[in-house]
């Protein structure tokens, strides 16, 4: 199956906290944002196993229905994988700093999310 763009959307540079463009995919059954930071390295970050839980939950606009009770953020990169719902490949040992977790937790209130 190929990818299948669903919309246009934004998010922020893993490298810069920077705001850049981004677009909700779906690709293998499976709903992904796509992003590609700013030295053009891609990340694919699966959203949604369920498609048509995700539409559900969207209007069509893209916007949740539901509102954020959470947010996930990867602090660390080390990991052994072995986690049953694991989906990433290894990172490279980059630990975020306390500045850098502050700054994001900014940047998302900020956004009001």
């Amino acid at each position: 199956m190929t990818e299948e763009l669903i919309r246009h959307t934004k998010s922020l540079s893993p490298l810069s906290l920077k705001v850049i463009d981004a677009k909700i995919v779906l690709d293998e059954n499976n709903i992904y944002l796509s992003k590609k930071d700013e030295n053009g390295r891609e990340y694919k970050t699966l959203v949604e196993k369920d498609p048509e839980l995700y539409f559900l939950l969207t209007k069509p606009t893209g916007e949740f229905f539901a509102n954020i009770q959470s947010i996930h953020a990867y602090v660390s990169s080390r990991c052994n994988l072995n986690c049953k719902v694991c989906y990433e490949g290894s990172g490279n040992e980059k630990e975020a700093s306390l500045e850098e977790i502050s700054a994001l937790l900014d940047k998302y209130r900020a956004a009001g999310l």
